[in-house]
């Protein structure tokens, strides 16, 4: 038997399900900006803003906000400010970009000049030459390598002095040109709350889905610098001291300064006109006064006690009754000779 298929009469075509298509589309709706941080302007920051003979102008009283934030997605343009003080309405007051930022890998102490960063969102636009915050403390980028996430600092700038420690995993922000503008002045001892409306190109985040944040206005920008260099019997950072507890530090000028980062490193600026120093002794374990001075016109102070064990100096400025927004602080070992 002989067999012929007709292919004459299949079908013409053959029909086969779609394959689903491998792209997606990016999300575009504007998220929430969930790290975050409010910081009180500092006078380096009015310095940078306002033209030299506005800024004669400034009340001391006078008191600003700047904000920071992480883009959220990698759509997000920017952000808008809004802020209230009280149960007043939320009223736009400015608008930021993000702000390049990490983690500290490991912990650091006050002498560390370098650091390896982990997690970091915007590195490549940080440049040497600016300001960055880690923790409370406000540094100078001295150099950054991406490819080993390594950066190199000058510690304890502007109003701050070296933390005795941070511990790993504390965040820094590079600040400069990334500080949220709030044109809203505000008075000393004032509590301002902010929330951050993040943008996208397809609209603004729903303010009613914006966390608030709120920070207490302490006066900072009108505050003396603190003393730099700080030498403990003539050594930094000292574990142990044996006998009276001798201070030497450095001066330090708001005004002079200006929009300068001088580490703490750093010899004598100024002093501000009208500024002397404290410092006292205290005990560790219950923060007694062991010994103290005031009214120090000079660089140097002597605390003697007889007290053996682990005590806390401290070191700051005062000038018209106002100090200075950080004080050097250390804890160290004291015995008798």
């Amino acid at each position: 038997m002989t067999v012929v298929q007709d292919v004459f009469g299949m079908p013409a075509t053959s029909l086969t399900p779609p394959q689903p298509p491998l792209w997606t589309p990016p999300d575009r709706a504007p998220a929430v900006a969930a790290v975050r941080r409010l910081v009180e302007v500092s006078w380096r920051d009015l310095v940078r803003q306002i033209d030299p003979a506005n800024l004669l102008l400034v009340d001391p009283t006078s008191a600003y906000v700047a904000t920071l934030a992480m883009r959220p997605t990698s759509l997000s343009l920017g952000y808008a400010i809004e802020s209230r003080v009280g149960s007043a309405a939320f009223a736009s007051a400015g608008k930021g970009d993000f702000s390049p930022t990490a983690l500290l890998a490991t912990a650091i102490g006050p002498a560390a000049g370098t650091v390896q960063l982990v997690d970091g969102n915007g590195l490549e636009q940080v440049v040497p030459g600016t300001a960055a915050m880690i923790g409370d403390e406000l540094v100078r980028v001295d150099a950054i390598n991406l490819a080993t996430r390594t950066l190199t600092f000058g510690r304890g700038c502007v109003d701050t002095v070296p933390a005795q420690q941070h511990v790993a995993g504390t965040r820094i922000w590079f600040t400069d040109d990334y500080l949220g503008e709030n044109t809203t002045e505000y008075s000393t001892g004032v509590t301002v709350q902010v929330r951050l409306l993040p943008h996208t190109g397809s609209g603004r985040l729903a303010p009613e889905l914006a966390p608030v944040d709120s920070l207490l206005f302490g006066g900072r920008q009108a505050r003396p610098y603190p003393p730099g260099k700080l030498m403990i019997n003539e050594a930094s950072w000292p574990t142990d001291v044996v006998g009276d507890v001798s201070l030497e530090w450095a001066h330090r000028d708001r005004l002079a300064q200006a929009d300068q980062l001088i580490d703490t490193s750093m010899a004598s600026v100024g002093p501000e006109a009208g500024v002397t120093y404290s410092a006292r002794l205290l005990r560790a374990d219950t923060n007694a006064v062991l010994a103290s001075q005031t009214a120090i016109a000079g660089t140097t102070a002597t605390l003697a006690t007889t007290y053996e064990g682990q005590v806390i100096v401290e070191l700051w400025s005062v000038r018209a009754g106002t100090e200075s927004h950080q004080r050097q602080r250390w804890t160290f070992i004291r015995a008798n000779p």
